[in-house]
């Protein structure tokens, strides 16, 4: 099955996911109509698509050749949930994600969007895009760590506390495994994780 990744939206938090995503060999698009983002994402040789996700000009341009999985990522819960409702169709459930803004975590049920029209969501059932956000403005940096018999999942999170954030893991096969809020996420010995950590914790092993 197509194992790359569409990206909807093309911020700080977009570029961050694109970047790792690429540099584990995945074909990773971002897509946005903010030029200037997307000015920036190929500054930084990302891949990426001008426009709307949802348009009928992707629908006609977007090269979606190899990918099989939606990551809404734009900061704009209107975009990420439509991006959701769109792709879902074509990717199945299982391959599409979201990041929630705080500002929808602060919202009455009356004027949530319900669960079951989005995506799964990225990193937890806390975690928002504003706090990611922050945490790159921060000094925050992806790094990637191998677990063994003798370092395994549980020490490294006693190791790392909240000074690092879980992204998603890859088996000994490279398949990837995001964490989400919908499953238990427990890598065994011979797996990677990659996660988002502050700058003190770069050099931890």
């Amino acid at each position: 099955a197509p194992a790359g990744f569409l990206v909807v939206g093309s911020g700080k938090v977009a570029r961050m996911l694109a970047k790792v995503l690429s540099e584990q060999g995945f074909r990773t698009v971002i897509s946005d109509s903010d030029w200037e983002s997307i000015r920036q994402a190929r500054m930084e040789g990302l891949e990426t698509y001008y426009g709307n996700p949802v348009s009928d000009h992707a629908s006609r341009y977007l090269d979606l050749s190899g990918i099989g999985n939606v990551i809404s990522v734009s900061g704009r819960s209107d975009l990420n949930v439509l991006a959701a409702l769109s792709f879902r169709r074509e990717f199945g459930l299982d391959h599409v994600y979201e990041l929630p803004t705080t500002a929808e975590e602060s919202q009455s049920e009356k004027h949530r969007v319900a669960d079951r029209h989005r995506g799964q969501r990225l990193f937890g059932r806390e975690v928002t895009h504003n706090q990611v956000l922050g945490n790159l403005q921060d000094g925050w940096a992806t790094k990637k760590t191998g677990l063994t018999e003798e370092f395994t999942i549980e020490d490294y999170l006693a190791q790392n506390g909240d000074r690092a954030l879980l992204l998603f893991a890859l088996d000994p096969s490279g398949r990837l495994r995001f964490v989400t809020d919908q499953e238990d996420f427990h890598p065994e010995a011979g797996w990677q994780i990659v996660s988002l950590v502050a700058p003190d914790n770069r050099n931890n092993e």
